[in-house]
């Protein structure tokens, strides 16, 4: 694999923090899934999926702000670790009530 040294030198500090190896081998996996796949794959999103449109990919960075890919991927996370601990808070707090507000 060739690599800009020059380029990877500077960013020495993400090396414990970036999967580079992943990284690159992601970006080959999309860059070599051919066309014919990509299209039937389209094809099969629109008659299985309700509310799948195809959309424009140039600017899904400024759209979204992503940084990165799998930042998506994160951010529902988050929202879903979120999301449970709100419920669980309100059900705890729901308990306490009905625990004070119980006959003794």
């Amino acid at each position: 694999m060739a690599q800009n040294t020059s380029a990877i030198q500077g960013f020495g500090a993400y090396r414990d923090k970036v999967n580079i190896e992943l990284f690159n081998d992601i970006i080959s996996f999309v860059m070599a899934t051919p066309a014919e796949s990509i299209t039937a794959t389209v094809n099969s999103l629109n008659h299985r999926h309700l509310w799948y449109s195809r959309s424009d990919n140039d600017n899904i960075q400024e759209r979204y702000g992503l940084r990165y890919l799998g930042e998506l991927l994160e951010r529902y996370e988050d929202k879903a670790v979120e999301d449970f601990i709100a419920q669980v808070d309100a059900k705890v707090k729901q308990d306490f009530r009905n625990l004070a507000s119980a006959p003794a």
